[in-house]
């Protein structure tokens, strides 16, 4: 279920534009300077959101997380954030580069992240299809080790539980 909710929400991020305020026109011209600082904030939105519906959606399927249990899981999609951006930032910064794409063993259907491919290509459409196979393959790989990670603290907590009992 975990699983199918990343899934959707990262479809649904993919496909959502930023919401715009449509009272508050100003007659400026944007400068480069704007244009990325609007960029940078809309991009700060959606990790925020992202960490919030995720850390969300698993305290409610799971009731019996402490406190300290939600703190690792919101460090983990923190990370996630982080190691995401981090590889985003090497392919651009990189992307005349040839990078292997492995097998990503998640249990998945390939099919999600072909849908989020071509997401990728309708949202940029400058982008190679090299350039969107790294993109889909790194958040792929990192969706698998954060959600490894997110079990790992659900499962010593279900341990604990039981232990307590």
């Amino acid at each position: 279920m975990l699983r199918l909710f990343l899934f959707g929400f990262l479809l649904s991020t993919i496909n959502t534009y930023p919401i715009k305020d449509e009272e508050a026109v100003i007659e400026v011209e944007d400068t480069k300077e704007i244009v990325d600082l609007k960029k940078m904030l809309n991009d700060v939105s959606y990790v925020t959101n992202f960490r919030n519906m995720m850390a969300d959606y698993v305290k409610s399927q799971y009731k019996n997380l402490t406190v300290n249990d939600m703190e690792k899981i919101q460090g983990h999609l923190e990370e996630f954030c982080h190691r995401f951006a981090r590889d985003l930032k090497d392919i651009v910064e990189n992307i005349d580069q040839v990078r292997a794409i492995e097998t990503v063993n998640d249990g998945l259907p390939d099919s999600t992240f072909e849908d989020i491919k071509k997401c990728i290509k309708n949202e940029l459409p400058n982008v190679t299809d090299e350039t969107a196979d790294q993109i889909t393959y790194v958040l792929r790989k990192n969706i698998f080790v954060t959600r490894q990670k997110i079990d790992a603290v659900i499962r010593s907590s279900e341990i604990a539980a039981i232990e307590n009992s």
